[in-house]
């Protein structure tokens, strides 16, 4: 992706489940969030973000900044609640344009560009932390069901 603020990607967000699987059926909202050299095209006005999911699926508009950088899109589903779907985390790199800016920089300013793109890529690596703990969370609240079971089992208690 190029910086300079005219380049566009899709972000397409699934909903699955633990398997791998597209929840079809899924009648929830993602809300995106974009940190870094890049802003997200549309907002809740214009019913963009939150995006209904749509066969599972919800797209987002992600434009490049004026500045080469990393762009740090999050996915959640909204609203955030124990047994929803964990957000994911995206980071789209943009380079140097290969040909010369042409543009007014009375309108530069109106268009997003981060100032401190450090705070934003330390609040992203908490982000991705406090994610992959809340993954690991669910994954030892299975183990730990799997061994109740197993236990049941063995005492006689479930039956087979």
């Amino acid at each position: 992706m190029l910086a300079g603020g005219s380049d566009c990607v899709t972000v397409i967000a699934f909903v699955a489940d633990d398997y791998g699987n597209i929840k079809r059926l899924n009648n929830e909202h993602i809300l995106f969030e974009i940190a870094g050299e890049g802003s997200l095209i549309g907002n809740s006005q214009t019913g963009i973000n939150p995006a209904k999911i749509n066969w599972g699926t919800a797209a987002a508009l992600i434009r490049s900044g004026l500045n080469p950088g990393t762009i740090i899109v999050k996915a959640s589903v909204v609203p955030a609640g124990g047994h929803k779907p964990l957000s994911a985390i995206l980071e789209i790199k943009t380079c140097e344009p290969s040909h010369e800016l042409v543009f007014d920089q009375r309108t530069a300013g109106m268009q997003k560009s981060r100032q401190d793109p450090l705070k934003s890529n330390n609040d992203m690596i908490q982000e991705k932390l406090q994610l992959e703990n809340e993954r690991l969370r669910r994954e030892l609240n299975l183990l730990k069901l799997k061994e109740v079971e197993r236990q049941q089992k063995e005492f006689g208690e479930k039956p087979e």
